[in-house]
């Protein structure tokens, strides 16, 4: 017999479905969208708006205009751009105050984990001979 039925003759309520959890790609979606927001966004604003925030666009890059979950986390092109400059020293210019070693870490792990979609527990070795 069903489930369903052996309630209805017991006299007892089925226990409600539970909703399935969420899926490890959008839970990790949702978690760098969070991360980008709380962690990301004050660096950036703190080290990169002069130039590329509050109405400011140049060489094309606005950081306050990446508003969607599609903007933030499905930009790689930008994203690599601000890796190669903010780890080289290029961005911000020497006459600006650099990131603190602390938030060059947190900007390039979350490049690579959230904005790229690398998965910690799975990094390439590249090739093995």
């Amino acid at each position: 017999m069903s489930a369903l039925l052996l309630c209805v003759l017991a006299g007892v309520s089925p226990a409600p479905a539970k909703a399935p959890p969420p899926a490890p790609a959008a839970a990790s979606a949702n978690a760098g969208l969070t991360e980008a927001h709380t962690v990301i966004h004050p660096i950036l604003e703190e080290r990169c708006y002069a130039c590329h925030g509050d109405g400011e666009s140049r060489a094309g890059v606005a950081f306050d205009k990446l508003t969607t979950e599609d903007q933030i986390l499905k930009n790689p092109d930008l994203w690599l751009k601000v890796l190669k400059n903010t780890r080289s020293h290029i961005m911000p210019p020497a006459d600006r105050t650099q990131p603190t070693a602390e938030q060059q870490l947190a900007l390039e792990k979350w490049v690579k984990f959230s904005a790229f979609g690398l998965d910690p527990n799975q990094l390439d070795p590249g090739r093995v001979t």
